[in-house]
């Protein structure tokens, strides 16, 4: 809102508002003026301006006067849509953000953007990392209602499948949403046991390892263990 003042025009107002965006519409203003009309059957009168020629031609026939609780307002370019991106990290030829270029952008696209993995990359971990919208889950709860959201969900990246359907297989090949993470790891030959356990601890994966053997090179199960519970996350976040 701005105060007003005799002989103000559009151009003056939006000048006021220090200009006009890159997304906004120099061709598509609308003034909204009260009309006070007496039957209140049409209170508001509708006025299209163009000021197209740009700001420096106050001169314009469209560069209408302003009246008191005059509303303008500044319509998007149209088809504007802001820019989104996703990330890539690790063991890529070129990491960095990559901008989402269709409404369709999946997977295998960025794949070919970022022009494939390195020799080292270790396919089966790759994973992608989604920002949720805790907000949105807690608008959703009863107000008695408690629960804990992580603010990032992870998802594993069936790769080969992608390459090898070339990015027709919906099933394997995910489009990507703005602010999605992926992450290509190397291989990590670790094996981690936590929880309740007696020690927490890290081993070397060697063939034929099992869930039970690493359990018990951690000193077995405590005492307060849920054996019915126990649960693997492989590098790539699949459980």
């Amino acid at each position: 809102s701005f105060p007003f003042f005799e002989g103000a025009t559009v151009a003056d107002l939006i000048l006021m508002a220090k200009g006009i965006t890159d997304k906004g519409s120099s061709s598509g203003i609308t003034i909204y003026r009260s009309t006070y009309d007496k039957t209140q059957k049409r209170p508001v009168e509708e006025i299209l301006v163009d000021l197209s020629d740009g700001l420096k031609n106050i001169n314009t026939n469209q560069n209408i006067p302003l009246k008191v609780n005059d509303l303008v307002v500044v319509r998007s370019l149209l088809g504007y849509q802001p820019k989104e991106f996703v990330s890539v990290s690790g063991l890529v030829t070129i990491p960095g953000n990559y901008a989402l270029k269709t409404n369709t952008y999946s997977a295998y696209d960025l794949i070919r953007d970022f022009k494939g993995f390195l020799s080292d990359a270790y396919l089966d971990g790759v994973k992608l990392k989604r920002r949720v919208d805790v907000g949105l889950l807690e608008s959703k709860l009863d107000e008695e209602t408690e629960a804990d959201f992580d603010e990032f969900i992870e998802i594993g990246l069936d790769v080969d499948k992608i390459l090898e359907s070339k990015g027709q297989s919906n099933q394997f090949n995910l489009t990507l949403k703005g602010g999605d993470q992926i992450i290509v790891p190397r291989f990590d030959n670790s094996v981690e046991v936590s929880g309740e356990v007696q020690q927490s601890t890290a081993i070397s994966y060697y063939r034929g390892l099992t869930t039970r053997s690493a359990i018990n090179k951690s000193g077995g199960f405590n005492t307060n263990a849920k054996k019915s519970s126990l649960y693997v996350i492989y590098q790539n976040g699949n459980i």
